[in-house]
Formats: C-alpha cells, sequence, structure tokens
C-alpha cells in the first residue's frame, strides 16, 4: 500500500504547490497520492511535448531557459524561453503562414501528449474544441488553445479561414507526436522532469539535454519540409497535404 512516506521530494513539493494554489489546506498526511503522481505525469509530458516540438520545427536555438512542473499561482507546469517567432517580421504571407504553423505545433503538442498517455486521442479538431467553452478559449490568456487561436487569425485569409488552420495544425501535431524519435524523446524529457521537478540552463543542463536527444528536424522529411518550408521566391499560397 502506498503512503504519503512513500511520497518523492518532488511529489511532495508539487502536491503542497497545486493544493495551496487550488485554496485547498494542504495535509502532507491526506494527499490524494494517485491523483498527485497523474497530475503530475499529465504536466511532465505537456512540458516536454513542448520542448521537443520547438527542436522539431527547428525554432530553438538554444532560447529555452527552463521547464519546470512545480505548480505556481497560474499553471501546473511550464517552459520558459527569452523569446519565439515574432509573425509581424515575416512579410512574405507565405513565409508568415509556415512559421505560423509552427507555431501552432508547438501550442497544440501539449494537449496532444496529454491525450495519448490518457489513451484518449481524438484525430477530429472538433471533439478536441468541445472540451474548451467559448470563453475560455478565447479569452484565457494562459490557455495554449486561446494563444493557438490567436495565431490562427493573423495568418488565416479568405480561402484558407482560421478554423480549417487549427483543423490542420492540430492533424499535424498527431501525426508528429507519432514520429518514434519524437515521441521517444518526449518520454525520456517527461521521466527527467517527473525525478528532477525543473530544469534550467543555468549549467547549460538544457544545452545539453537538447543535443543529446535524437530528435529529426522537420526538413529531414519530405512531407515536412514541404509543409513547413519557404523561401522568398514563393508568390502563390501553397495548399499543403
Amino acid at each position: 500500500m502506498t503512503t504519503t512516506k512513500d511520497l518523492t521530494k518532488i511529489e511532495k513539493r508539487f502536491a503542497k504547490n497545486y493544493y495551496e494554489r487550488e485554496g485547498m489546506k494542504y495535509d502532507p498526511k491526506k494527499i490524494n497520492i494517485k491523483f498527485i503522481r497523474e497530475k503530475m505525469k499529465e504536466t511532465a509530458y505537456h512540458e516536454a511535448g513542448h520542448f521537443v516540438a520547438k527542436i522539431f520545427t527547428d525554432t530553438d536555438v538554444l532560447k529555452t531557459e527552463a521547464l519546470s512542473i512545480i505548480p505556481d499561482k497560474i499553471t501546473n507546469g511550464r517552459i520558459t524561453y527569452r523569446s519565439y517567432l515574432d509573425l509581424d517580421r515575416f512579410i512574405n504571407p507565405i513565409a508568415r503562414r509556415c512559421e505560423g504553423y509552427k507555431l501552432l505545433l508547438f501550442w497544440f503538442v501539449g494537449d496532444w501528449t496529454t491525450m495519448i498517455i490518457e489513451q484518449d486521442e481524438s484525430n477530429d479538431y472538433s471533439d478536441y474544441l468541445s472540451g474548451f467553452s467559448y470563453d475560455i478559449y478565447k479569452n484565457a490568456d494562459s490557455m495554449d488553445i486561446s494563444k493557438a487561436q490567436k495565431i490562427a487569425d493573423i495568418i488565416s485569409g479568405p480561402r484558407m479561414p482560421a478554423y480549417k488552420i487549427l483543423s490542420k495544425a492540430y492533424k499535424w501535431t498527431g501525426e508528429m507526436l507519432k514520429i518514434p524519435s519524437v515521441w521517444n524523446a518526449v518520454e525520456t524529457v517527461a521521466k527527467i522532469l517527473l525525478s528532477k521537478g525543473e530544469i534550467n540552463n543555468k549549467n547549460e543542463e538544457i544545452t545539453d539535454l537538447r543535443f543529446s536527444l535524437d530528435v529529426p528536424r522537420y526538413f529531414k522529411f519530405p512531407k515536412w519540409k514541404r509543409r513547413l518550408s519557404w523561401n522568398f521566391k514563393q508568390k502563390t499560397p501553397i495548399f499543403w497535404k
């Protein structure tokens, strides 16, 4: 029988922060161990997915500063980076859309990893979206789906509305995670987070991790290169498959 004495320091730290964040009294002797471990695993895979997606899309460029699964006042976990893609700097509409899709893969991947480990995958964006009310995903800035919606609005056009973009990016995210080396990397990072709680780049820990992971870049795959690559000579829209 598992007791609170069997909890690791990281599990106790997660539990304390989570209970207090939710406005509940924290009692080390009355922790719902099963719930805490499930929530920790979900959070670890979620953040690991974000990190690996940045590597796959080749948008990390050593800018990730920290990964954490220790709850704060807003979220259970987070990935911290100095900067990310600024779509406004891309004048070429093809370039903006390609870079926008990379961002969408990044924001969708967290929830996708959770669905995979819970064996509750949905390849249909409408089914996924049904789990959110309009007000929540449209207005809550801290939610990944809200950030994805804003990106889709920026790169949308008359022939490619935001909803179609989101649906396509959602499907692509599932495909990305089915690449064995990508999923193996997610599991590796998740296990590290579960054992350490958080990692940062003060001692180049994240840099070393990034280079040790066997994550291929998207341009190594013809299909993905066609989807996410662009050049300034492109003048007409590409309708990706």
